[in-house]
């Protein structure tokens, strides 16, 4: 890196120029954060960005579109500065975080452009809803019927952890098995795919949604 002033060479993390004594400036941060969120129960951060140089020539944009927030939920559009603090948590910088949304997908942008998604169940709460199914399958008589019904909830529960990219033609054919294996276990995973409250992917609920019209 060289002086912006007398173009000589910088030493690394330098503040100011040996040269000329002119103070150095980053090059700048440019960080672009854009959030979708249906149902907010929780937090929502869009970016937290640390004081360590990257404020000196800052680029942010923050883009949130939120349909509602329950009470109690909170949505932060950018955070400045090393350990700042919301809602009684120290967040600290340099990273684009994503709070507690749910049923909802998150892309953000930030440094270097990379994307990523965080979709808004977490495995704790896929966990907890197969469990139940589980738990009811298990107090069916020991039958073949009985462990095809248990495979069919496992597989669906590895594609839910799949978020959108669950295999729509997977989860087709296990919610299939289900429904042959044991009806009324399958008749209340349909309805509780489908809710969307649940969080799970497009196409959890879309086949879900399909098998609570074809009941």
């Amino acid at each position: 890196m060289k002086c912006r002033k007398c173009k000589s060479q910088l030493p690394v993390k330098a503040e100011f120029c040996p040269k000329c004594g002119q103070r150095v400036q980053s090059d700048g941060s440019l960080i672009n954060v854009q959030q979708k969120a249906d149902d907010v129960k929780g937090r929502v951060v869009g970016a937290v960005i640390s004081d360590d140089g990257a404020l000196s020539n800052l680029q942010s944009t923050t883009s949130q579109n939120v349909s509602s927030i329950e009470e109690g939920g909170t949505v932060i559009g950018t955070i400045l500065g090393k350990g700042a603090q919301v809602d009684d948590h120290r967040h600290y910088g340099d990273v684009i975080r994503v709070g507690n949304v749910s049923d909802s997908t998150n892309v953000t942008i930030g440094k270097g452009n990379e994307p990523s998604t965080v979709t808004g169940i977490s495995a704790e709460e896929i966990a907890k809803a197969f469990s139940l199914l589980l738990q009811a399958v298990h107090e069916m008589p020991e039958s073949p019927e009985q462990t095809m019904a248990v495979t069919a909830i496992q597989n669906l529960e590895v594609e839910a952890r799949k978020g959108e990219n669950a295999n729509e033609s997977n989860v087709h054919k296990w919610f299939s098995f289900l429904a042959e294996m044991a009806p009324d276990i399958y008749e209340v995973a349909v309805n509780s795919f489908s809710n969307p409250i649940l969080g799970l992917s497009t196409v959890f609920k879309k086949v879900a949604e399909r098998g609570r019209h074809n009941k």
